[in-house]
């Protein structure tokens, strides 16, 4: 995901025998799970700075979000220790993990069910739901995508010239709204 969330990691070769050290927005730190739990404060505080509708847009959707292993395999580059793969993973895995929360916060449907899966594809229609989720493959392909009876797929839009993370979710929040608009209350 090209969010352009300051997640640095600069590693020093193991050759020399030097300690990792893991930047995120500015700050160093010594380990993953620094980081994770910057991460973790930050993505709250997103959470906190969206406003809820006043009403819905529409009724029931799904959300449908990778697990933690389907974005190791499918999502993260290969090369470089199982260490840094996994931090990575984590990284990943909690910005994902964010969008179903913003959703929700937002209000923009009536009912939110959030799905975890190991198989995270595209997904067709569901009668009587809007299904939004996320497809991870190594390919152009990869992001966040709309499907309901009305809109058979649609990729859901980010703006990645932003360079602040609430407007970047906003965009993506946006997008969402606008597809929903489309829909009758289902």
């Amino acid at each position: 995901m090209r969010a352009r969330i300051s997640v640095v990691l600069v590693m020093a070769t193991a050759v020399l025998g030097c300690t990792p050290n893991y930047t995120y927005r500015g700050v160093q730190y010594s380990s993953p799970a620094g980081v994770l739990a910057a991460q973790e404060r930050h993505l709250d505080s997103l959470l906190n700075g969206i406003e809820a509708r006043p009403r819905p847009i529409a009724g029931h959707a799904r959300v449908v979000i990778p697990d933690k292993e389907a974005l190791l395999e499918r999502g993260v580059k290969p090369g470089g220790s199982a260490e840094v793969r996994d931090y990575y993973a984590s990284v990943f895995n909690n910005m994902v993990q964010f969008v179903p929360r913003a959703i929700e916060k937002r209000h923009i449907f009536e009912r939110v069910d959030v799905q975890v899966t190991a198989t995270p594809e595209f997904l067709g229609p569901t009668p009587g739901v809007i299904t939004i989720y996320r497809y991870v493959s190594s390919d152009e392909n990869a992001g966040w995508y709309y499907s309901s009876e009305t809109t058979p797929r649609a990729r859901i839009n980010m703006d990645f010239r932003v360079r602040d993370v609430a407007r970047l979710y906003n965009s993506l929040l946006h997008s969402i709204e606008v597809l929903a608009e489309k829909e009758k209350k289902i």
